[in-house]
């Protein structure tokens, strides 16, 4: 199976979500509900937390994929 890439799998999170704004909290649970995506080869079951999201999509070299506010985010219009 081909590595899932955490921001990845937010997209297509918020995709089929019609892009709606989600908090950070239900996108780590949509996550660890897919079951996707594992933080290491060893993980077998994931444990994605809400901070984890957080960072994810304020990282700089994502910002050109995410609108974020303080406790959601979505994937940017343009």
């Amino acid at each position: 199976m081909p590595r899932i890439f955490l921001h990845d799998e937010i997209k297509d999170i918020l995709i089929e979500n019609d892009n709606r704004w989600m908090t950070y909290e239900d996108i780590a649970q949509s996550v660890n509900n897919r079951g996707r995506y594992n933080q290491t080869a060893r993980a077998t079951k994931p444990c994605v937390l809400k901070g984890q999201i957080r960072s994810r999509v304020q990282k700089p070299e994502y910002s050109h994929f995410f609108e974020i506010e303080p406790e959601r985010g979505r994937i940017k219009l343009n």
